[in-house]
């Protein structure tokens, strides 16, 4: 993270103070009944579910143990009774979403684009002047609107006299991500002392499989799954280890014909995520793309057969988790990994080369990317080279 991220992180929070925003372009939602209640209510995380796994769960849970409850889109991960459904207030950040072109980064939801700011700085004299300039009405007011109608949103549904306000509250609703906790959090993990509910207590018996779940994300295509290749990987898992194979995720997500799918076992009043869960109990290989669902499978330490590696070193943070996940390489053996994976003991730890992968210097996670070393460049100074000679980045 350079001076320029640092300084519009800075400089977007200051102008949300200053400068006057149009009423909102959508209705006052209805007042939630646990607003009515009184209870302390968290802004909820709206980001990508790896990094709840991994930065998030962990951070908040001495929070709803005390008392505070979080709406999630993802509830069945959450400690019982901390989470909520709130399809209200859900259906409303979609709108802004698509009214704003948001787009899901670390924890919260931020535009694609980031403000031209124009940067002055140097000594004078004693002291160090930093002059930052940048249109308002261009540049600035999208960023500032959007934010301020998600804020808008959770003030309207969840406002309440008991109702304090957290660092947390401002974190997950800003649209700058840059150097707040959860960013660096993303590079390691804070491991939640529960599992799942459903996981952990499965309400029904499920039958031994293969599970199968492919990316499909319309924004961000290029790392979409590849369903011709996946079902070779699921046939060929399916004759290792004698088992059927069976497809996760949404309806919206790819399929792979000839195979059951875990909508086909939902009930209408089963949410899908705790359906799943308790599926996962008994998924003896995860076949999953390189998403936030293996950083699930990590958690739960499901084996898990990576289809590929776009982040390199991406996953290294899962480590303190315990997860057994390999990345399916052709070149050593499909078949071998598969019985490597499944043969594996408790104790033992299975991750990808953090020097394979497709784009080398080209993630934030990765522990040897240029975002690692330049944080400790920065660390330690520009004029100081012990973080090279160390090798620390």
């Amino acid at each position: 993270m350079d001076i320029y991220q640092k300084a519009l992180a800075t400089f977007i929070d200051v102008a949300s103070c200053q400068i006057a925003l149009p009423a909102s372009l959508f209705p006052a939602l209805e007042k939630h009944p646990l607003a009515h209640e009184g209870r302390k209510i968290m802004f909820p995380f709206l980001g990508e579910m790896g990094v709840e796994i991994r930065a998030f769960l962990g951070q908040i849970e001495p929070w709803l143990r005390s008392g505070w409850v979080i709406p999630a889109r993802r509830v069945g991960l959450y400690p019982v009774g901390g989470a909520f459904d709130d399809p209200v207030f859900f259906d409303r950040v979609t709108e802004i979403k698509k009214a704003f072109g948001l787009y899901e980064i670390c924890g919260r939801l931020a535009q694609h684009g980031t403000p031209a700011l124009k940067m002055l700085g140097g000594l004078l004299e004693e002291n160090y002047v930093l002059n930052i300039s940048a249109p308002v009405e261009e540049q600035i007011k999208p960023f500032l609107i959007a934010q301020k109608e998600l804020r808008r949103a959770f003030i309207d549904r969840y406002a309440n006299p008991n109702l304090l306000p957290t660092e947390w509250h401002l974190q997950l609703s800003r649209q700058s991500h840059e150097g707040d906790d959860l960013y660096y959090a993303a590079r390691h993990a804070t491991i939640p002392s529960y599992m799942p509910e459903f996981f952990a207590r499965p309400p029904f018996d499920f039958y031994p499989h293969i599970g199968v779940q492919l990316r499909n994300v319309s924004y961000n295509s290029s790392r979409n799954s590849d369903p011709q290749r996946m079902g070779q990987l699921a046939a060929m898992a399916a004759e290792v280890l004698k088992l059927p194979v069976l497809i996760y995720g949404r309806p919206s997500d790819f399929n792979l014909p000839g195979y059951k799918r875990t909508i086909d076992y939902l009930t209408p009043d089963t949410p899908q995520m705790n359906a799943e869960l308790t599926f996962l109990k008994t998924c003896k290989l995860m076949i999953s793309p390189d998403s936030g669902w293996t950083d699930l499978m990590g958690w739960l330490r499901v084996p898990t057969l990576l289809e590929r590696l776009y982040f390199p070193g991406g996953f290294e943070a899962l480590r303190p988790f315990r997860p057994k996940i390999l990345l399916a390489e052709e070149a050593l053996g499909i078949t071998d990994i598969i019985t490597r994976l499944c043969n594996a003991d408790d104790d033992t730890v299975l991750l990808p080369n953090p020097d394979i992968g497709e784009k080398p210097q080209f993630n934030f996670t990765h522990p040897l990317g240029d975002e690692c070393r330049a944080f400790w460049q920065d660390y330690y100074g520009p004029n100081d080279s012990v973080a090279q000679d160390k090798d620390v980045a």
